[in-house]
This record gives structure tokens, sequence and C-alpha cells, in this order.
């Protein structure tokens, strides 16, 4: 084990993930050892006879043993990127996934300019800070149950130079919003307990549960949500919420009992699923 490389030390790599690991076994073992050598991914094809000193060999080997049982890399790595900005994350935290920048998109277009936005269940705070980082004119309120989660999306936060802009809340779901809200981005657990099984073991063993699954049908906090929003929103105020892949219907129905909201919009994936949906307060 002396004398490695970046080329060899990729080249084991990808050895040991044979039959161990899915089709991002290349892009697996780049991120990892760059993240043991401080290096850029261009930097490992720029020099690919870089050597690796003893402890960057020791480190590297433990990290993809690591990823080997499962572990996610974003979670090795100590980052994720999201919405072409990285972010810190940590086994306290869902990982954000590309289909949540439907989220910040959606947000971006409608907050009224100098409005607050408000986040239920912020986790990494990579939805708010990414609003955040694109529209100056805005403020932000981050709400989570996890004080974990809380401290990491403080840190991304300041990372990102919007700290001043935003203020952190350690809250369950809808408790902490007040009255005459404009603007609501929610991203709730949402996997039903039925649809365990179509979820990779590295979500099952590692991401959190409580950020994972709603329930029976999936729909216990988002319930709980819809029916607190009409005292939450001002008129013409909007929450806009990621949803599961099947759970369409049952939203529209729930909504369906709230006399003072309508479903304004869904947003699909790129999948061609609907994702997101805005949900607005008729206007006074």
């Amino acid at each position: 084990m002396t004398g490695w490389t970046t080329k060899t030390a990729l080249e084991w790599a990808l050895d040991i993930f044979n039959g161990n690991e899915p089709m991002s076994a290349g892009l697996d073992a780049e991120l990892i050892l760059c993240y043991t050598m401080g290096l850029r991914r261009v930097d490992l094809y720029i020099d690919t006879e870089r050597p690796l000193t003893p402890e960057e060999r020791d480190t590297y080997m433990a990290y993809v043993f690591r990823r080997v049982k499962g572990e996610p890399v974003a979670y090795i790595v100590q980052e994720k990127e999201f919405y072409g900005i990285p972010f810190e994350v940590g086994p306290g935290v869902l990982i954000p996934r590309p289909e949540t920048e439907l989220l910040v998109e959606k947000a971006l277009e409608v907050a009224p300019n100098g409005s607050t936005v408000i986040e239920i269940g912020t986790g990494s705070g990579a939805v708010m800070i990414s609003i955040l980082v694109c529209r100056h004119d805005l403020k932000g309120i981050a709400t989570d149950i996890s004080r974990d989660a809380i401290q990491i999306a403080k840190k991304n936060a300041i990372r990102h130079d919007v700290d001043k802009r935003i203020s952190f809340a350690v809250a369950d779901a809808i408790e902490a919003i007040g009255e005459n809200s404009q603007i609501i981005v929610m991203n709730p657990p949402y996997v039903a307990e039925k649809d365990i099984n179509l979820l990779s073991k590295d979500i099952l063993k590692f991401e959190p549960g409580c950020a994972v699954f709603g329930g029976v049908d999936g729909m216990n906090v988002i319930r709980k949500v819809i029916s607190r929003l009409d005292s939450c929103l001002c008129p013409g105020g909007m929450l806009i919420m990621e949803t599961g892949y099947d759970q369409q219907e049952k939203i529209e129905a729930v909504c369906a009992e709230e006399k003072n909201l309508i479903i304004r919009e869904w947003l699909n994936d790129l999948a061609g699923r609907p994702r997101v949906v805005v949900i607005e307060k008729r206007a006074a």
C-alpha cells in the first residue's frame, strides 16, 4: 500500500466498489478523494500522478469502506451541492435533492419584493439560503424540530453571508408561524409507510426518519399544515410545498375542505410527476 497516486487510488476504489456500489461508483470515488486531499475534481486529471501521503491513503481507504457500507457520500464529505451552492450536511439533516430546487425557483418567482419567506423544516437550510442568496431583497425565518439541524443551517447561513437576513427557531411544523405570512415553503416528511421498500438502503439506514416518513399514507404533517394555513397566510399568501409522487389527489381533497384555500398550481419534476404544489389563500 505504498506509492499511491491519485490515479492508483481511484483504481483501487473502483475495484473495491465493484459489486458493492451503484452506477455512481466513479463519481463517488472522485468526490471522496477530492475531499481527502483538498482538491478539485479537475485536479485529479491535471495531475494523475500526484502522490498521496500515507495519512491521505489511510483516510481515503477508511472513507471508501464507509461508502461500501452504505453511508451516503454527502455525509462522508460533509457537503452537498444544491441550486449550484455548496452546503454543509450531516447525519442529522436530510440530504438535499434536485427536485427540491423547484421550491426555490417558485419562491423566487412569486415572493413579493421585500417580503419575508418562512420555511418549515429547514434541515441544512439549503432551500431558504438559496432563496436569500438569489434575492437580496428578501428576509427569512427558518424552523425545524431538530436542534442539530438548526445548528447546521446556521453555519450554512454564515458561510453564504445571509445570516443577517435570516432567523431560526426550533419548532414542530407550523407552530412557530404567525399570522399574515406571505410565502411559506416546505419539504415535509411525505413518504408513506407502504413505500418503505421503494427507498434505498442508504436512506433507510442513514438519513433521519423524522424528515422522511409522514405516517401510514405520508400525509400526517401535510394535513396538519394545510389545516392551519387559513390562520397563518395573509390573503393572497402562498404555501409552496414538495409532495410525494402519488399525493396530488389526496392533497386536493384536503384543500377542498378549507373554504379559503385554492390550489394555484402543480409543478412537475423531471420525470413529469406532480412534485410541488402551490396553495394560495383566497384574496379578501
